[in-house]
């Protein structure tokens, strides 16, 4: 009992005094729907309405819904309900397929999905109300409609009384992307709908991103809960915004006109990161709570940028460090190197963090590697958990814990702190180091030091652990699928895939380790479990101790 209310005190105490009001305030006020009529929209005032992103259809048939690798019929299902887990139910009611690939083959489709929404989910009642997928759908309705297809006057007026509930029900007691979400459709349907709250909506969504995007956004580009994913969907965010207050530009006053140009000045640098985050074969890193097909591929981000026209010149050097953020990505003719020295996100928001601090990820010869497992569920489960630890990922674990307290679905108790962060750049190499203090709970000064050397032709990774007493570590390595380890001889692997491309790793170390090649699972996207290997290099001892790991290559 006394270390659970430890884990809840060393969670608790990082959050905002407004999230921990809000969250009782939620238990407490319930607001009232106050129900409007509204018949019609501003959609011929856009001028300008440039093509949004495309989504992955997930509408097939007469209505059967494909989420998450699982699918379901209306018919069976309905809108609500137990057969299918909440994210799976959040999808349902997000209404993403109306702007998915060939949507104008399913125009009929999805007109009457929007009408069976509506019949079938009265105001305030469902998952489909609370405010995270109120948002997004509110968002793409809109979006479908600027896109020339057509809402009848009870779908306005749904539309309407969609916002006017999420206005008094918005996510403060999450901040974050949810909030960042909420703020987007207040300003879609402030500008949108022809009603005399709009303008209400409008300013507020428009006062909400005046916090929070300087505090979301960083310095360097990146979204603060350093999540490449989630960085994309924020992203996303952004540019619908520019492309919705450029349209109804005439409705807005100077100043807010000037708050958009700051969120278009920002694209190249937020372009920058998702650049820089990225493997060679231009898909994401799976850092934190990250999966392809979630968000948009990158590329889709960059024609979404240029449609814009806002102009995006990517030079990468050999270092780059994103220093607010905490990633460096290190870059020879061979290796693509992107190594993770970050906290685990905001203090007060840290939900889609993993404890996978100095993990890394690396592409040679422009194939994948060595990875981290990726995300496929969400949700309070033991998978969830496993996927959240620190043994998940090509990191080093200490007697078994994880280098931040990753516990049930979205908490971190106490956290790793980074340090002693540098990067250095000769002719012949390029460097990285960072230390963290995640394991000092374990034991006095108890100290993960991880460095990176990279040359034409190898990686050495440097492991130290600094501290006292006796201690079981290992170190990880995740394989992605098609590479296989095997045991060459003592302290020595070979790896090596279908294409017969290889390299060869050698085990340095001057105390006794076993080294071991283990059946895993790499998760790529979400509801996804795909079979592949990790090289495990454990010792049981006395530290301080050195391990170092090389990697060559011809």
């Amino acid at each position: 009992m006394l270390s659970k209310a430890l884990l809840y005190w060393h969670t608790i105490k990082y959050l905002k005094a407004k999230q921990i009001f809000f969250r009782i305030w939620k238990k407490i006020y319930k607001p009232r729907l106050e129900i409007i009529n509204v018949s019609s929209l501003k959609i011929q005032n856009a001028v300008g309405w440039k093509k949004p992103i495309k989504a992955k259809q997930t509408i097939f048939g007469v209505g059967e819904f494909i989420f998450l690798g699982q699918s379901g019929t209306l018919k069976e299902i309905g809108w609500n309900g137990s057969e299918r887990e909440k994210l799976w139910r959040y999808n349902q009611h997000y209404f993403s397929d109306l702007m998915a690939e060939n949507a104008d083959e399913r125009v009929i489709l999805h007109s009457n999905l929007i009408k069976s929404w509506i019949k079938n989910n009265p105001p305030s009642i469902g998952v489909g109300w609370e405010p995270y997928p109120c948002s997004l759908r509110i968002v793409n309705w809109i979006k479908w409609s600027l896109n020339g297809n057509e809402l009848g006057n009870v779908e306005i007026n749904s539309l309407a009384n969609q916002a006017s509930w999420l206005a008094k029900n918005l996510e403060w007691h999450i901040l974050g992307n949810h909030l960042f979400a909420n703020a987007k459709a207040l300003i879609f349907a402030g500008l949108c709908v022809e009603h005399s709250q709009a303008k209400k909506w409008l300013d507020k969504g428009l006062n909400i991103l005046k916090k929070e995007f300087p505090e979301q956004i960083l310095s360097d580009g990146g979204h603060f809960e350093l999540s490449p994913m989630y960085h994309i969907i924020v992203m996303e965010d952004v540019l619908d915004l520019i492309n919705i207050c450029r349209c109804f530009e005439n409705e807005l006053s100077n100043e807010q006109k000037t708050q958009v140009k700051t969120w278009e000045l920002m694209i190249p640098t937020m372009q920058f990161w998702l650049e820089t985050m990225c493997h060679p074969d231009s898909d994401i890193s799976l850092f934190n709570d990250s999966a392809f097909e979630i968000a948009p591929h990158p590329e889709q981000i960059r024609r979404y940028v240029s449609r814009l026209n806002i102009s995006t010149e990517i030079t990468k050097d050999k270092i780059n460090y994103l220093i607010k953020s905490g990633y460096i990505r290190l870059e020879n003719k061979h290796v693509v190197l992107l190594t993770d020295v970050a906290s685990v996100g905001p203090d007060y928001l840290p939900g889609h963090a993993h404890a996978d601090t100095l993990s890394f990820e690396m592409s040679l010869n422009k194939k994948r590697i060595i990875c981290n497992s990726g995300t496929s569920i969400y949700g309070k489960s033991s998978e969830r958990l496993r996927q959240r630890s620190t043994a998940a990922h090509s990191t080093l674990e200490i007697d078994k814990k994880n280098s931040s307290e990753v516990w049930g679905g979205f908490r971190v108790a106490r956290r790793a702190k980074v340090f002693g962060i540098k990067t250095k750049k000769t002719d012949a190499i390029l460097y990285a180091e960072a230390t963290h203090d995640g394991y000092n709970r374990l034991g006095k000064n108890l100290l993960h030091k991880r460095s990176w050397i990279l040359k034409n032709k190898d990686l050495c990774i440097k492991d130290n652990v600094f501290g006292y007493g006796n201690h079981e570590v290992a170190i990880y390595y995740y394989f992605t699928p098609g590479w296989k380890p095997s045991i060459k001889e003592a302290n020595k692997i070979l790896v090596r895939n279908a294409d017969n491309d290889q390299c060869q790793i050698k085990i340095i170390c001057e105390k006794d380790i076993k080294i071991s090649i283990d059946p895993t699972t790499y998760h790529p996207t979400f509801g996804t479990s795909i079979p592949n290997w990790r090289l495990r290099i454990s010792f049981l001892g006395i530290v301080p101790l050195e391990i170092k790991t090389l990697i060559e290559w011809k």
